[in-house]
């Protein structure tokens, strides 16, 4: 099967997690036989090294514009590059991991569409805070009146034309941007992120260290804030892992900045770490959960309201608490014992979610896609 994966990024060029994602199930997809080109833009937020990729793997970037709305110029110029190529001559179906609107695109290749994010949530955790407060009112209409209901349309129009759509977590299905219609047509199913067990293990071992790890930044949706009180409340040391900058009232003795860490690097901060902490507010999945957890590290999580890959998670490897309630993480940390949780139980669970696993499911719903179309 020769699959088409578009995506907004896809290394070296990486803007988050996707970029990733989307590297790790195109060579899952080379390795079980099928042939994969992706369609992906030429910017990202960092450029990272070049990885070595397998020959059947061929990357295809596009000029793409990024103001406002990157999602929104994204889907203008795939479907421009979709009708004025020839990428589509022999390609059996299109899997995409961005909202594209395949019901205007002349085309008899049917399509699946991956949601990663929810356009719905995206209001709520904007950093509305980082804008001087005289330009704060203006940032703010232009999202509630110009981008949120661009991308909500795109997002609604995207699903609505997929022949096939795969959500990461029931979490992410839940919020999905089109559940006014929701099973309205096509195939679909939950399909769980994967991890690089290869990369993420234990066989360093760990060291002696006294730390809790929080990988997600300055980032508000993944509960940051909460760190910090927990930080300032508690005799817990933590490590901040990410982009962003620490605030004024943050406790340098308590919280330490890292900045952005390199894949390669995050392994032996995950091995080390007493737990990763995770108090996400929105989190459709949280691939960091399992990354910690194929170290042998245990986690402290929000529960499966507010992040996905607490779904897969038991009181073997993880402590779940809700992150409304501050007082929940402070008592989750300050209780957290190590020595409870098993390192090989850590590793196990994570081991039932390789890129592999997930290749098998995209192709499973592919070629059920293709029975029907």
């Amino acid at each position: 099967m020769h699959l088409l994966l578009i995506t907004r990024e896809f290394p070296p060029a990486v803007i988050g997690g996707v970029a990733y994602h989307a590297l790790n199930l195109a060579e899952g997809l080379v390795g079980n036989g099928h042939e994969v080109t992706v369609l992906t833009s030429d910017s990202g937020d960092r450029i990272v090294d070049e990885p070595d990729r397998p020959e059947r793997i061929t990357v295809d970037r596009i000029d793409c514009r990024s103001v406002a709305s990157p999602r929104y110029w994204f889907d203008r110029a795939v479907r421009r590059h979709l009708a004025e190529s020839e990428i589509l001559a022999d390609v059996d179906i299109v899997h995409s991991h961005e909202y594209i609107r395949f019901g205007r695109v002349e085309t008899s290749v049917p399509a699946i569409t991956k949601v990663h994010y929810n356009i719905r949530r995206k209001p709520e955790f904007f950093p509305l805070g980082r804008y001087h407060p005289v330009v704060r009112p203006a940032v703010g209409g232009a999202l509630r009146y110009g981008v949120d209901p661009l991308e909500r349309s795109l997002a609604r129009d995207a699903l609505s034309a997929s022949d096939g759509r795969i959500f990461i977590s029931e979490l992410a299905k839940r919020y999905r941007a089109d559940r006014g219609s929701a099973g309205a047509g096509g195939s679909e199913r939950v399909v769980y992120n994967g991890v690089d067990t290869d990369r993420f293990d234990t066989a360093l071992g760990k060291s002696d260290d006294d730390y809790f790890l929080f990988v997600g930044g300055t980032q508000s949706r993944k509960g940051y804030e909460l760190i910090e009180r927990v930080a300032t409340a508690t005799d817990a040391r933590f490590k901040v892992a990410g982009a962003g900058h620490p605030s004024e009232r943050t406790d340098s003795r308590a919280v330490e900045f890292l900045g952005h860490v390199e894949q390669t690097e995050l392994p032996a901060l995950y091995r080390n770490a007493k737990a990763l902490v995770h108090p996400a507010f929105y989190e459709p999945f949280g691939n960091v959960v399992l990354e910690s957890l194929a170290c042998g590290t245990p986690v402290i999580v929000s529960d499966p309201d507010h992040c996905g890959a607490a779904e897969v998670l038991s009181d073997k490897v993880a402590v779940e608490i809700d992150p409304d309630s501050t007082r929940e993480l402070r008592a989750a940390v300050e209780s957290f014992d190590p020595a409870a949780f098993d390192p090989a139980a850590c590793h196990a669970l994570a081991e039932r979610f390789g890129w592999n696993d997930v290749a098998t499911a995209t192709v499973e719903l592919a070629r059920d896609v293709l029975d029907r179309t």
